[in-house]
């Protein structure tokens, strides 16, 4: 690592290796490297990156960057580095207990081939898959959308529609147009952004490149009723323990 935290490519070296370390004595987690000597291990911080150490004013360090640094003080060298880590939490949602709704900015649900009205059930709740090319792209991660109660079934772009530009469900094994899709700032789409979901005046689905501009704007959305359980039994959780410790 050289200090530098951002987003790459999952097949890059920089990219793996990573440790999530924890919990410490109050109840927070670390960020560092796999390195076993722990004078060299690098840790996940804040306020490194964006400016000067001793600097002030706009040209500080910023309170949103983020860099790597030393996570213990190596006690034989005389050299005085500054040391320590972010303290990190790890939050809990019911995404992975019950799956989550596709939603547009009018409250309809995507089902895989049409925008309808969102409901509790099981059709209409989504999961992501994780999967990596084996193309001589090792380590090239390839994301694919799955009915949640039914994860065979995925979201797959349907070339063979006699209309062309269709979205519907198809197999998730070694089904080529089911992988590759992505959900970023509301817009569903396949290929790195080349091909994008969009809404049809009778609520279809279709694609369209994402070039010309149009895409039907989503938000994953957690059922009301599962994130309420959720709570709900983390709060349980939470008496169950404070009661044992107190006895």
């Amino acid at each position: 690592m050289n200090g530098v935290v951002g987003m790459e490519r999952c097949n890059r070296k920089e990219s793996k290796h990573w440790l999530l370390e924890g919990p410490n004595s109050e109840g927070y987690y670390r960020l560092s490297d796999d390195n076993e000597d722990s004078a060299k291990k690098q840790c996940v911080t804040r306020y490194k990156a964006g400016g000067k150490r001793n600097e002030k004013g706009a040209k500080a360090r910023l309170r949103n960057s983020i860099s790597t640094q030393p996570c213990e003080k190596d006690t034989k060298s005389s050299v005085t580095a500054e040391t320590g880590y972010v303290q990190l939490e790890i939050v809990e949602t019911a995404v992975h207990d019950a799956g989550f709704y596709l939603r547009t900015v009018d409250g309809l649900c995507f089902d895989g081939s049409k925008f309808r009205k969102c409901e509790p059930v099981g059709e209409l709740l989504w999961g992501v898959g994780l999967s990596f090319s084996g193309n001589g792209e090792k380590g090239d991660v390839e994301r694919s959308f799955f009915k949640f109660h039914l994860g065979n079934r995925c979201l797959e772009e349907d070339v063979n529609h006699v209309n062309g530009g269709y979205v519907g469900m198809g197999s998730c094994e070694n089904n080529k147009h089911a992988r590759r899709w992505g959900l970023k700032r509301g817009k569903l789409s396949r290929n790195n952004s080349q091909i994008c979901v969009v809404r049809t005046l009778d609520n279809g689905a279709a694609t369209r490149m994402c070039s010309e501009g149009w895409f039907e704007h989503l938000t994953a959305e957690i059922p009301l009723e599962a994130e309420k359980a959720r709570a709900q039994s983390e709060e349980y959780y939470r008496r169950d323990l404070s009661s044992m410790i107190s006895k």
